[in-house]
């Protein structure tokens, strides 16, 4: 279906819909709303920032499994980065689309994404958050973008670091520890904004 779509289009990229897979109980659902993955129109550069803005509200379009056109990787030398270990496929989308590539959305679901039961692989560490902000900055200090585009990165940061200061808000909750709690509210007090985020997500697993 994806290769129909990109001959159908002469586009060197497409991308389809994820259905998520609950391990726990075997519910499934779709990862995106037809709003969030719009099948009308090509996915531009500046709508994958867009996308990848938001860590803490469901699932950002970084979670997109591309099918790519070999010629397009070959004309312009684009690979994964070895050096980046978290957000790689973020960087290689943009590096894709920056070089030109016409993007269409394939609506049906041809990926099945399972959460395990106990999966950290959502949870950002110090350590994660600075990879992703190096590598982010090396692509946009190499490739010219948009206004627009500088704007959503910047704010696609910005949610970065609230992200983080959530995670160790709610560590420091855990371990009881009530100067960081301070610590970490007086630096980034839109954090505390984030504390229903573990109550909606109980609250979804309810039958």
């Amino acid at each position: 279906r994806c290769l129909a779509r990109a001959e159908q289009s002469s586009a060197t990229l497409v991308v389809d819909q994820l259905r998520i897979h609950r391990e726990a109980d075997g519910h499934e659902q779709a990862m995106f709303t037809p709003v969030q993955l719009r099948a009308d129109r090509p996915l531009t550069l500046e709508d994958f920032i867009a996308g990848n803005r938001t860590f803490t509200h469901g699932y950002t379009l970084g979670y997109l499994k591309p099918i790519i056109a070999a010629p397009l990787l070959a004309a312009y030398g684009i690979a994964y980065h070895p050096e980046i270990r978290i957000g790689e496929d973020y960087i290689l989308m943009l590096e894709l689309l920056v070089s030109g590539a016409v993007c269409v959305v394939e609506p049906t679901a041809g990926y099945r994404y399972t959460v395990r039961r106990g999966s950290i692989s959502h949870r950002l560490r110090q350590e994660d958050v600075a990879r992703i902000r190096a590598s982010d900055a090396a692509f946009f200090g190499k490739y010219p973008v948009s206004d627009r585009a500088q704007r959503l990165q910047l704010q696609r940061l910005r949610n970065l670091e609230t992200t983080y200061a959530f995670t160790q808000l709610v560590e420091a909750l855990k371990q009881r520890k009530p100067r960081t709690v301070w610590n970490i509210l007086r630096t980034r007090p839109t954090a505390l904004c984030l504390l229903w985020l573990p109550l909606w997500a109980r609250l979804k697993r309810l039958p």
